[in-house]
């Protein structure tokens, strides 16, 4: 014990300086790491706050308020018909997915039930092709198209799913199966 006492008097300012370093070193160290200010706009701090999206569709048909409609984007189809007074009377939605997802400027037709009345002259006339709406028509609908097998409706029912739909009826010149020659056949009979 004496022997550090001895060695602390003999070098008591050494050792002065020396925790005087070691202390000022580590205030600054401990001031930049954790009390220093952060300066004014080196951080922009915001709330985070997502914007709601919205998209535009245009409704016509068997509903009750035709026209077009703003919704939130994660709408379906039935949240349009709703938003449009509701379906009418004699509208047909058997043929509609009405889960389906809508798409900024998406235009919907809803259709009528089928109406048709008995007239001696309807029996000299060729029967009209129902039109066939290749944006949302089923499968079996699909096939209902001349040279339109179980196979070419499928290709047609991935393209639109993963394209959104078409926006051209020569979009279905890009549907593998279907040339020149058999759209020809079918253009007078689909619709969008």
């Amino acid at each position: 014990m004496e022997k550090l006492i001895n060695f602390i008097s003999k070098f008591k300012k050494e050792l002065l300086y020396i925790s005087l370093l070691l202390g000022s070193g580590m205030s600054i160290s401990i001031y930049n790491h954790y009390l220093k200010p952060i300066p004014s706009g080196f951080i922009e701090i915001k709330p985070i706050v997502q914007e709601q999206q919205f998209v535009t569709i245009h409704i016509h048909g068997a509903v009750k308020h035709p026209g077009v409609y703003k919704l939130d984007a994660s709408s379906r189809l039935i949240n349009l018909i709703t938003l449009a007074g509701g379906p009418k009377k004699d509208a047909d939605l058997s043929s509609l997915n009405l889960a389906k997802s809508l798409s900024d400027g998406q235009k919907f037709q809803i259709p009528f039930i089928n109406k048709e009345k008995t007239n001696p002259s309807s029996f000299l006339k060729k029967p009209a092709s129902p039109i066939v709406n290749i944006n949302n028509a089923p499968k079996n609908k699909l096939t209902t198209l001349p040279g339109i097998g179980p196979s070419t409706a499928q290709k047609i029912i991935d393209y639109r799913e993963k394209k959104g739909g078409f926006r051209t009826l020569k979009d279905m010149l890009k549907i593998k199966g279907i040339g020149p020659k058999s759209f020809v056949k079918i253009e007078e009979m689909i619709s969008l």
